[in-house]
């Protein structure tokens, strides 16, 4: 389906896909489907075709996966001034998976420049005149999106105002194109949605309301980038891919990986045997015990000085190509901005193994500066979502939350950071000399509130009965 067909005919005549060029030569880097991986050859003489494919570790994948493992996990916590905002975003950061899924989002959004999260309320009640009644049995979903489905329709260098985004949905078995535009129109946030069918008609979907007015100004999306400068597209709201600047490090893990893999196959042990040790068919006929495997052969004889079995072991080259596909993983690591020490080969047999964040953090500040960077950029991603989840939870929902929840803080997981063992064995080396508290050191650690922690203390000293 033309997506931009429909969003032009729809009156959004500038609409298109940004950068649309890069974003797929990411994609076909990140699941490693390009022609560079598996391409058709010809012959010398040019009569015959033939395939070949490359074997592949996917390094453009593995270092999104290890940025998104840095950035963003379930730990992560959103929470805002005001008390029952706060619990509410706990609740439904738990209920709706924002938090759970918000790596996967992260892993798109550095593989392919921009991801989003788009919030897309269910069960919403409408009355006669098409306005939004509030009904606790409204749900706030959040959906994710990469940046082959978003198209920004008012934006500038920053900031994206308004915003659709394409997909397909199945109903009743049947597959559909939709489109859903997130846009300001008269001081509020509607929700606008069309479904076309696989000839491009439009059609009308149960369930699907076509404008949801929000009744609120917070913005219902919100786009996640790296924190990485745009160098091919000035003014716009879309990011680069993390591993564009390393696709050189991409082809040559991958031509070591594949190299590596031909010589062992190559250097498989190949045995000779002389023709009196093989079976003969009534034909006469010999038979070769695991021929197909290639790793018995008939031995050619010779009048003079017959060997009954001879063997061929071809040199393997392991540590050569161990050195390669290390120099590889390195230079991918410092260019994706992990560090060269990132990734190593020490102890894995010929498979990438990815040191702990401690580890290498400790030996190169640049991941750290990299980490604190890009984590910059997510956060004001998030507290945006999360507003925009709280507003409409009030006007969609009714929930008993201020109009103003105050400051959106987000707390990600330092421990891949930071020594979570070397900083808690500190903490305890202030409890035993006075200088905290036991009860801060188990709200801080056990994640119990003040109260709770001062009791848990208490009797763990025998200055308070225990409760039943």
């Amino acid at each position: 389906m033309d997506h931009i067909k429909h969003l032009r005919a729809m009156g959004y005549t500038e609409a298109e896909h940004l950068m649309s060029g890069h974003v797929e030569r990411w994609w076909s880097w990140y699941t490693a489907s390009n022609d560079w991986y598996s391409s058709v050859e010809r012959s010398s003489d040019g009569r015959t075709t033939y395939k070949v494919d490359r074997l592949t570790i996917r390094p453009a994948k593995l270092v999104c996966q290890e940025w998104a493992s840095l950035i963003m996990n379930e730990r992560v916590e959103v929470s805002a001034e005001d008390d029952a905002a706060s619990e509410w975003l706990k609740a439904w950061a738990l209920a709706s998976r924002f938090t759970a899924t918000g790596q996967r989002l992260v892993e798109r959004a550095f593989a392919l420049g921009t991801g989003a999260w788009v919030l897309s309320p269910r069960r919403v009640k409408q009355s006669r005149t098409g306005r939004t009644v509030a009904d606790a049995a409204a749900d706030i979903a959040v959906k994710r999106f990469d940046a082959r489905q978003i198209v920004p329709l008012s934006y500038d260098d920053d900031e994206c105002a308004d915003c659709a985004f394409v997909s397909e949905v199945v109903v009743s078995g049947k597959r559909y194109g939709q489109i859903q535009i997130h846009e300001l129109d008269g001081g509020t946030y509607h929700i606008r949605t069309r479904c076309f069918d696989e000839k491009g008609r439009m059609v009308v979907l149960p369930g699907v309301l076509e404008d949801i007015d929000t009744e609120t100004d917070v913005p219902t999306f919100a786009l996640v980038r790296p924190g990485i400068e745009n160098q091919y597209l000035d003014y716009a709201p879309v990011g680069v891919s993390i591993f564009d600047d390393a696709i050189g490090a991409v082809k040559l893990t991958d031509t070591a990986i594949d190299n590596m893999w031909r010589d062992v196959w190559l250097g498989q042990k190949m045995v000779f045997l002389s023709e009196r040790m093989l079976d003969h068919d009534e034909y006469g006929n010999v038979t070769v015990p695991r021929a197909q495997d290639q790793q018995l052969f008939r031995l050619a004889e010779t009048d003079t000085g017959e060997k009954m079995v001879e063997e061929y072991n071809p040199d393997l080259r392991a540590s050569d190509n161990k050195l390669v596909v290390g120099t590889g993983l390195a230079l991918l690591g410092s260019r994706c901005g992990l560090g060269n020490d990132y990734f190593s080969l020490e102890g894995a047999s010929g498979v990438a193994a990815a040191k702990t964040a401690t580890e290498v953090i400790s030996e190169d500040s640049d991941l750290f500066r990299n980490v604190r960077k890009h984590s910059n950029a997510i956060v004001p991603a998030v507290q945006r979502i999360a507003a925009g989840a709280l507003a409409l939870a009030r006007t969609i929902q009714g929930a008993d939350v201020p109009d103003d929840p105050g400051a959106i803080t987000v707390t990600l997981d330092d421990s891949v950071i930071e020594d979570r063992a070397a900083k808690k064995k500190a903490d305890l080396a202030d409890v035993a000399s006075g200088i905290m508290p036991p009860w801060e050191y188990r709200a801080k650690w056990y994640g119990e509130e003040e109260a709770a922690a001062k009791r848990m203390v208490a009797e763990a000293q025998g200055l308070l009965a225990p409760e039943l």
